[in-house]
């Protein structure tokens, strides 16, 4: 999956965090919350996301 993002830059993340230095991946875990995000009606949308969506 590619979407362009607009958000926060990685290395400031990983500056703030301060990941161990024998960490290789990082992680990326969506936001499951249906009331604030509508779209998320269920945990499983059967087809398209099973939230909360990882990735790596």
């Amino acid at each position: 999956m590619v979407i362009p993002w607009v958000g926060f830059s990685l290395a400031n993340i990983l500056k703030k965090t301060q990941p161990l230095s024998i960490a290789k991946y990082v992680t990326f875990q969506t936001l499951y919350d249906p009331k604030q995000m509508p779209g998320q009606r269920s945990r499983f949308t059967g087809g398209s996301v099973d939230y909360p969506y990882l990735e790596a």
